[in-house]
């Protein structure tokens, strides 16, 4: 954080692959020569630590996975993270040392819940409109052009999608028959269960059963989902336990890592854990953030790392307006897809409401999924490519979104039969088309909590209620 001749406001400067304290080394050396931009800078304590114990430090030889360093005294006092981090990174033998810097679910949600656990059997077979109760509450399906890709495929369970987040309840009777492992690197748990209900939620937009009379049907209704837990139930976690999650996940040949949760500084570490993902082909989305703020200037991490296999996605509403809680960047956000009010499944095995960028990028790691299950050999980048390039191109997302692309599963998965399509010139935003009732009438959503103000409009037609965490 710096501050500015002539604003008493501090504003935001990216570190550029620093630590705080080495980006602020700079500055002072700058500052000494009469060339500062700024009158000083200061590390943004917003951005807390895991542990004041210890740092990461990667060696200059050997393996690039990092390794936890004491902070130990200096002086007689124990160093700050920041000051060992800055000691230890000048010692021969380590290429960088960084604070384990504190992430967490995207912020700025709250929940309702549907009362009913969707208890049901019966068969699948193919219908571009699903019997799954709680289908006409998932507007964002119909608006994503989903019924008519569930026209060509409804997924593979061959393909994996990872879910790095709160973990997800395993025999959740919409999860169950996808569900193929989890694991957790939250201390006191294990198998990866869900003790927030945030990672479950995000599980059933990727890959909720779909046509089984029961909940809801996530986008692609046949999938294998792993679920690596590093988020607490309060939904906190570390810089270190993400890269251990995006290290398993690639050990489990997956496809798809889905990333519903940030924060936190620039992280050498968590860069060199995507890099590896990269390396192997594997898909990496994230989610903006729901701070309502432009992450071209003011990075949101993991989503913010400028590595080829990351998609950074924003949130929409059912009229197609950035929701109001929304991170963007007409810059480095290449995609946007419902995130207001979605009905997904939840711990317990429960449904509920939910809103954020969390909520909007597992229906781009499930468009992914269903692509990959039509199309097998298809690379990393060519399903990139696709899904951008299929993707409804609106005015209204024009200040947020590059060419204000918003996602079109059918679309998508169109322009990866055949690249080069052209994508829709830029168009008013349709009004949503009214969804068709589920022959099982669900029960009545139950409020617990109050909605975002900012989006009346979505509480009012969804009864949705925001949720914090990207």
């Amino acid at each position: 954080m710096c501050k500015e001749p002539g604003n008493s406001k501090l504003v935001e400067v990216p570190v550029d692959k620093k630590t705080p304290a080495q980006a602020i080394a700079a500055f002072e050396k700058i500052r000494e020569k009469g060339k500062a931009k700024y009158e000083f800078c200061q590390r943004d304590f917003s951005a807390a630590y895991a542990s004041e114990d210890y740092v990461l430090c990667r060696s200059q030889s050997g393996s690039k996975r990092p390794i936890k360093v004491p902070v130990g005294k200096s002086n007689g006092k124990k160093r700050t993270p920041d000051q060992a981090a800055e000691e230890f990174g000048k010692k021969s033998g380590y290429a960088w040392c960084e604070p384990d810097y504190q992430v967490k679910i995207v912020p700025g949600l709250n929940y309702e819940d549907v009362d009913g656990n969707g208890n049901g059997g019966g068969g699948r077979k193919l219908l571009a409109t699903p019997n799954d109760p709680y289908y006409s509450q998932l507007w964002g399906m119909p608006k994503i052009s989903a019924p008519t890709a569930w026209d060509k495929t409804t997924g593979s369970l061959t393909v994996k999608v990872c879910v790095i987040d709160t973990g997800i309840q395993s025999n959740h009777p919409d999860l169950a028959a996808n569900y193929i492992a989890g694991t957790s690197y939250v201390t006191g748990t294990t198998g990866g269960t869900d003790d927030n209900g945030h990672g479950t939620h995000c599980a059933g937009t990727v890959g909720g059963v779909g046509n089984n009379a029961a909940g809801v049907a996530g986008v692609s209704w046949n999938v294998g989902l792993l679920g690596c837990k590093f988020l607490d139930a309060n939904g906190s976690g570390s810089t270190s336990a993400a890269v251990q999650c995006i290290d398993w996940c690639r050990s489990q040949g997956v496809h798809v890592m889905s990333n519903s949760w940030g924060g936190g500084g620039y992280s050498g570490a968590l860069y060199d854990a995507i890099k590896r993902a990269e390396a192997a082909g594997i898909l990496f989305t994230a989610a903006a953030g729901n701070s309502n703020s432009n992450i071209d200037t003011s990075p949101m991490y993991p989503a913010s790392y400028a590595v080829s296999n990351v998609i950074p996605v924003a949130s929409t509403t059912s009229s197609d307006q950035k929701s109001s809680f929304s991170s963007y960047g007409p810059k480095t956000v290449p995609i946007a897809a419902p995130g207001s009010g979605i009905v997904s499944t939840y711990k317990s095995s429960t449904y509920a409401s939910l809103s954020g960028t969390s909520m909007a990028t597992p229906h781009v790691s499930g468009a992914l999924a269903l692509m990959k299950a039509h199309n097998p050999t298809r690379t990393m980048a060519q399903l990139k490519a696709a899904l951008l390039e299929g993707a409804d191109q609106l005015s209204s997302l024009t200040s947020y979104v590059q060419n204000g692309k918003r996602l079109n599963v059918d679309g998508a998965i169109t322009a990866l039969d055949n690249p080069g399509t052209p994508s829709p010139s830029p168009s008013p935003s349709p009004s949503p088309s009214p969804s068709p009732s589920p022959k099982t009438k669900p029960k009545p959503i139950k409020k617990k909590n109050q909605k975002d103000k900012k989006d009346k409009k979505e509480k009012k037609s969804k009864k949705n209620v925001e949720k914090k965490r990207p």
